[in-house]
């Protein structure tokens, strides 16, 4: 039961905001970039099975695999020393600095990232603001899984995979505002320093076939609610909200006597689940016999027009009705 794990799915740069956020310090960074055509593959085996992954992961890259999302960590908050940290459940520095070695002795131009949450894990602590939230991450990623002594600088940046449970009165089967909010917050303070920021919401979470905003991770699809009425396990356009408050970030760069001030966007890279349980790619592919091609041009379409999400529904959010 529940949704799908971490995943790829339609992938694109993406990104249409309002609020940009400003850089704390005028400077310079390293902008680290994608590929201009990714293949992706996601790394995610339990702790046991890391050492016993190493071939997979190099014949993947031989094969064409660009990009690695290793799986996976958690934000969380250390009560007893009252501080954000980053909870691992993936392998450690030395492992990745030799594959990552290994890859550049192959000639095998590889980006890393290292994706946040999963399904049932939990979601982002807010009990500290998200610029401590995200120098914690800043500082496990560059001093603690970074080994610049063997060629490897840490993670070219993160994916979010921040989803539901299985347990359907979990607190995690709902979006909090903050969580929502320092999601985006996070992003932009990521990109600023240059790293790459990529998200992979559930179909249902980015979804362009509905005007709806729901931050319940706990709805149904029309279409499917004869068939299988038991699964309540959709969103509704929750990762939208991120995209269009937080779709842009402020970067700000001293050149001799002043300050240059240009907007990039602050999601590199957006792939979409069309494999979510009970998707409404699953049912028009299978039940209603569309053409996969056809049907998959027109879902591309649909992000490349935009589409209204009426935020103004929850009044929590604080945020307007916006084409996303």
């Amino acid at each position: 039961e529940g949704s799908s794990q971490a995943g790829g799915g339609w992938a694109s740069g993406a990104g249409a905001g309002a609020e940009g956020g400003g850089r704390g310090e005028a400077g310079a960074c390293r902008m680290r970039i994608l590929p201009d055509k990714v293949l992706g593959g996601y790394a995610n085996w339990g702790k046991e099975e890391w050492a016993s992954s190493r071939e997979k992961i190099l014949k993947a890259a031989e094969d064409g695999v660009n990009v690695i999302f290793w799986f996976t960590i958690d934000l969380v908050d250390e009560e007893e020393a009252g501080k954000p940290v980053v909870r691992s459940r993936g392998p450690d520095g030395s492992f990745l600095s030799s594959i990552a070695n290994e890859l550049k002795a192959r000639n095998l131009h590889t980006t890393h990232l290292i994706t946040i949450g999963g399904w049932n894990e939990v979601h982002p602590t807010t009990l500290h603001a998200p610029e401590e939230v995200y120098a914690a991450w800043k500082k496990w990623n560059e001093e603690e899984i970074a080994r610049p002594e063997e060629g490897f600088d840490g993670f070219d940046g993160f994916d979010w995979d921040i989803e539901g449970n299985d347990e359907a009165s979990s607190k995690y089967n709902t979006f909090d505002v903050e969580t929502l909010d320092w999601m985006g917050r996070i992003s932009q303070l990521a990109k600023q320093d240059g790293y790459i920021v990529s998200m992979a919401p559930c179909e249902s979470y980015l979804d362009p076939t509905s005007h709806a905003f729901d931050r319940s991770l706990t709805a149904t699809h029309a279409e499917w609610q004869p068939i299988v009425p038991h699964f309540t396990y959709h969103g509704t356009n929750a990762y939208a909200y991120i995209l269009s408050r937080y779709g842009f970030t402020k970067i700000e760069e001293r050149e001799s006597e002043s300050i240059s001030v240009r907007y990039v966007h602050t999601f590199d890279m957006v792939m979409l689940q069309l494999y979510e349980s009970y998707s409404h790619a699953n049912f028009e592919l299978t039940l209603n016999d569309k053409q996969p091609g056809q049907w998959l041009s027109d879902l591309v379409q649909r992000f490349s027009d935009g589409w209204l999400v009426q935020f103004s529904s929850d009044e929590a959010v604080g945020y307007g009705d916006a084409i996303v």
